[in-house]
């Protein structure tokens, strides 16, 4: 084996043991927004940086709880209630994640909604820097 094959099969090896942690880093990200058939829902921020935590649904009314998962794995909890402002059969909850939730610093957060006891719509996440 000549010291140029050498030098490119370790290259291809630690290529391939980098792309195995990257896909490994990816796998537990959960995806900041959602849309089905009968909901829609996003963790994200808006154009002017602020970040919402929003869940519109042609299904759900009344009650809901919104609960964060901070990196340091403490959760805490907010109620909030259905609306339907615009009058278009559509209900929204939508609250804005600085003035409800601690932060806690940089990481990992995970966001749940919940009535009536029973988990609705997807697990989301956003990364705070």
């Amino acid at each position: 084996m000549t010291r140029m094959t050498r030098t490119i099969l370790v290259l291809l090896w630690t290529l391939a043991l980098c792309a195995g942690f990257a896909a490994a880093a990816v796998a537990d990200h959960r995806p900041s927004s959602f849309c089905g058939d009968e909901y829609c829902q996003y963790a994200k921020k808006n154009s002017e940086g602020i970040r919402y935590l929003v869940f519109r649904s042609f299904a759900h009314r009344g009650k809901v709880n919104v609960c964060v998962q901070a990196p340091d794995e403490t959760r805490s909890c907010v109620s909030d209630r259905f609306t339907d402002a615009n009058d278009d059969g559509a209900f929204v909850t939508r609250l804005r994640w600085s003035t409800n939730f601690p932060n806690k610093g940089p990481g990992d957060y995970t966001v749940r909604w919940r009535q009536n006891g029973a988990r609705i719509g997807k697990v989301l996440g956003f990364h705070k820097k």
